[in-house]
């Protein structure tokens, strides 16, 4: 729900801010809405907190016009030089939002690594990519496979959990899922991954006082504007679950939540679409959008908006419109069978 108000009040950048992050880099999603409302994100982000310091954007293959960027960064830390750069992997890119495509300059992340390895090499104690290209989509064993040099990968994009580092050609690559759910450490000395380790971001870590009183300030905000838009709060109950229904697939393959949100598109159109018979109406909603599952209990406006958190509608807004499309049997066919 905080991504609502992702320009407007940059809400997740105060926040790295507030946490004490040193470097973070550019994923698709920065670019949901295209890149005027990013670089109004960065403006507005200083205007709301002038005494905050940013943590440090850092991106070495993708360049937009008032977004800002550098390739990369050296730290200084316990006597040691550390070289950070970020990257955007090609799988990520493909998927940002249509509005950045053809305005963005996007460069082949193989040769921006090794461009900017042979930079920090000679200056550095060590070199650590933040990379947003993902090990399940192959972008970061790509990396990892054809450039040298590299200490460690900080992967991102597809969500993978590694409670291990996975090792590609000696280059250890960790993970540490999405939502905040974990925080990662890795401890090099003498030039070795000496630990690698998930923290749990649980109910066992004692929430920071000034940091929990900000978040429920932020999440007043949303709520107003929510409320302005459809008329309800975000922590109104709208219905009660004897289960929950988890955003991943069961043993079988079968995801029973996306399967009602396809059946609850499919309804929408019957009811809508009186002159067309309910036998040749199907609906289909694509897994990678469904972003959350639900938990058994009472479900809020925020759980079952979470669901479904992404894209931009006809109004500029959160969330993704409802597209229809007629297509043949055979059409149908191909789709499933791709």
């Amino acid at each position: 729900v905080f991504h609502t108000l992702f320009s407007e009040e940059a809400i997740e950048y105060r926040a790295m801010a507030r946490i004490g992050y040193d470097a973070y880099t550019l994923g698709n999603h920065a670019f949901d809405f295209g890149v005027e409302p990013l670089v109004q994100m960065f403006s507005n982000a200083r205007l709301k907190d002038s005494l905050c310091t940013f943590p440090l954007l850092i991106s070495a293959n993708v360049r937009c016009e008032g977004v800002p960027a550098e390739q990369y960064a050296i730290l200084e830390r316990n006597g040691l030089r550390i070289g950070v750069f970020g990257l955007m992997g090609e799988d990520s890119h493909n998927v940002m939002g249509a509005k950045a495509r053809g305005v963005v300059e996007y460069r082949n992340p193989v040769e921006a690594a090794k461009e900017i390895v042979g930079i920090l090499k000679p200056q550095t104690d060590y070199i650590i990519a933040l990379s947003h290209g993902g090990v399940s989509c192959g972008d970061d064993v790509k990396l990892a496979k054809k450039v040298k040099g590299i200490d460690f990968v900080v992967s991102g994009h597809d969500h993978d959990v590694f409670h291990k580092p996975e090792y590609v050609r000696g280059t250890p690559l960790g993970s540490v899922g999405a939502s905040g759910k974990y925080v990662g450490k890795a401890v090099f000395q003498d030039g070795e991954l000496v630990e690698y380790r998930l923290i749990p971001a649980d109910a066992s870590v004692s929430p920071d006082p000034d940091m929990e009183a900000w978040i429920d300030s932020m999440f007043d905000v949303v709520n107003v504007e929510f409320e302005k838009l459809s008329g309800k709060r975000l922590d109104d109950t709208i219905a009660f679950m004897e289960k929950g229904y988890p955003d991943f697939p069961d043993e079988n393959g079968t995801m029973v939540l996306g399967t009602n949100i396809a059946a609850s598109y499919r309804k929408a159109a019957i009811a809508n679409m009186p002159e067309v018979s309910p036998s040749e109406i199907i609906g289909v909603v694509p897994m990678g959008v469904i972003r959350k599952g639900l938990k058994g209990g009472a479900i809020t406006n925020k759980d079952a908006f979470e669901v479904l958190s992404l894209g931009e509608n006809e109004r500029g807004r959160t969330g993704y419109p409802l597209v229809c499309a007629w297509i043949t049997g055979q059409e149908l066919a191909d789709i499933c069978e791709l």
